[in-house]
């Protein structure tokens, strides 16, 4: 009894299962790209200007003696780092920098002011991107690792090998960066292919293995015939 039941997969499944689990790596980068993409969209809409009136309530800065009520704590993080460069920017230089910052993940985008509800729900919506990044990286490496341990155990089991190939399959991949092995790219690179031949060799090998052949044919069955008894055939005590 193995982690993963007694499952099995037979050579079609498995083929299948591994173009499924090739689809589903090539589409991993367009997604989190995809979730940056919005992350930064949002950043980028909620430092906009915007023009912020003081009510008496807000959260009034102070930078270089001018009060400042900034929008998004952001603003003031950017604008502080700004004045305390001392350097002075063209407009072109300016841009560059905000941008630059916008891609750092320290900013602060919770509204420091009685900001609209638009606002709110800006920082509401960039503060859930950034938690919702990293857990779906987590989670879609999850995927495909759980799923290729599925894989091979399933077919080793179908094929009728013992378990502990499963371990000899995936060792060269996993066993480098679970211990953070230094290994030279040549390294790294052989053992990939070593990995990926194991995967694709489980994919020919029939039920049994190399060394069983083809399958017995099945023993056939010779029912007795059935003779009915003649009259008078035992004389006449067994007519």
């Amino acid at each position: 009894m193995s982690i993963f039941g007694e499952s099995r997969l037979g050579r079609i499944g498995y083929i299948v299962t591994i173009l499924l689990m090739l689809g589903f790596d090539f589409a991993k980068q367009p997604i989190e790209r995809y979730i940056v993409r919005l992350q930064d969209a949002t950043a980028e809409e909620l430092l906009k200007p915007r023009l912020v009136v003081s009510d008496g309530s807000a959260d009034v800065s102070v930078i270089n003696s001018r009060p400042m009520p900034f929008t998004m704590q952001a603003h003031e993080d950017i604008v502080r780092d700004i004045v305390k460069s001392g350097r002075k920017y063209s407009k072109k230089e300016l841009e560059a920098v905000i941008n630059a910052r916008l891609k750092e993940t320290s900013l602060s985008f919770t509204p420091n002011h009685q900001a609209p509800k638009e606002i709110v729900d800006l920082a509401n919506r960039h503060s859930l991107l950034t938690a919702f990044y990293p857990a779906a990286v987590i989670a879609m490496t999850a995927i495909t690792i759980i799923t290729m341990l599925w894989m091979v155990s399933a077919r080793l089991r179908d094929i009728g090998w013992p378990q502990f190939w499963l371990f000899a399959i995936v060792a060269p991949v996993f066993l480098p960066r679970f211990i953070a092995l230094p290994l030279p790219i040549e390294v790294v690179q052989v053992l990939g292919w070593v990995f990926y031949a194991g995967i694709a060799v489980l994919a020919f090998v029939p039920p049994g293995g190399f060394a069983s052949g083809s399958p017995p044919s099945a023993a056939v069955t010779v029912n007795p015939a059935t003779v009915r008894r003649q009259p008078g055939q035992f004389g006449r005590l067994g007519t």
